[in-house]
């Protein structure tokens, strides 16, 4: 077993010395911690969490506003305070779920499967790779490398960051490309299109992996649109 702890700063003097030090005084064969996380404040607002004061947003509070586990999940983890305090704000939650969810990854994935869906019957057709597209997938392994990395160090926030990059320039890469006006012209052209839609769900299903452990019922949805397995935790 290796044992991850996740805490914040001010619990690392008991956790990382008081208690296992007490582990070891047992002669007992106890798991003692092997990598100990600790982060810095989550401040709420202009001021410190408090339940005691009624300050911040608490489980029940969380839960009756409605707003989907998922999307809770993702903020937390894109302002996770892992190299300084950080602050949870209303608004600024609402403009990163707009800004990251819905217009950058969300907006990502409906344009390439919406037109796959619409000019190639939700078929993805076999891809003729140019030079521009191998840049293309240059980019999303250099993002890919980084988000693994980012993982083994347990910087989390890195890591989704690094995934929202992948979807980003996927939409750069549809931006700039035009594949709704390559459809419509000759039949080299149409080729054209949807080599680089077929791409761009290629790269819908590595994000759909990627978030997995940040956004599990997203990447479930995900999944299902593209037609591909469900992730399977734990033994069949």
């Amino acid at each position: 077993v290796t044992l991850y702890q996740f805490m914040a700063k001010d619990n690392v003097p008991f956790h990382g010395i008081v208690f296992p030090m007490t582990q070891l005084g047992t002669h007992e064969r106890y798991t003692t911690v092997d990598h100990l996380v600790a982060i810095e404040y989550l401040n709420y607002e202009d001021a410190k969490f408090s339940k005691s004061r009624g300050v911040g947003v608490f489980g029940n509070d969380a839960q009756d506003t409605g707003i989907p586990a998922d999307v809770w999940r993702f903020y937390l983890m894109y302002q996770r305070p892992e190299t300084q305090d950080s602050s949870f704000c209303w608004a600024d939650l609402q403009l990163k779920n707009n800004s990251e969810l819905l217009n950058n990854l969300g907006n990502f994935v409906n344009r390439a499967l919406t037109f796959l869906y619409n000019n190639f019957g939700g078929v993805i057709p076999e891809l003729d790779l140019t030079e521009d597209d191998k840049v293309v997938i240059a980019k999303v392994s250099r993002q890919l490398s980084h988000c693994i990395g980012f993982m083994d160090k347990v910087r989390l926030r890195d890591s989704i960051r690094c995934i929202l990059n992948i979807s980003r320039i996927g939409n750069q890469y549809i931006q700039f490309h035009k594949p709704w006006e390559l459809v419509k012209g000759t039949p080299a052209e149409r080729a054209r299109s949807a080599t680089i839609m077929g791409l761009c769900a290629n790269v819908a299903c590595l994000a759909s992996q990627l978030i997995h452990p940040f956004m599990p019922e997203t990447s479930e949805a995900l999944r299902k649109q593209l037609n591909i397995p469900m992730f399977q935790l734990g033994p069949p």
